[in-house]
């Protein structure tokens, strides 16, 4: 349980950076836009850190 959380705020603050950082360069600079991009990468963020997670527990 503690790995899977560690692993989601890990992975959420990356996918957020790059959405963020996305929604800039596409010119997107409203406050709606950038929350949007921001819920996306986490949205994104909750399959990933699973998959990573179930990796790395089969390993053991």
């Amino acid at each position: 349980m503690l790995l899977s959380f560690v692993i989601h705020i890990l992975v959420s603050t990356v996918l957020m950076g790059i959405a963020f950082t996305a929604a800039l360069v596409m010119d997107y600079k409203t406050a709606q836009d950038l929350l949007i991009a921001l819920a996306a990468g986490v949205l994104l963020s909750i399959p990933i850190s699973y998959s990573i997670t179930k990796r790395l527990r089969s390993l053991k």
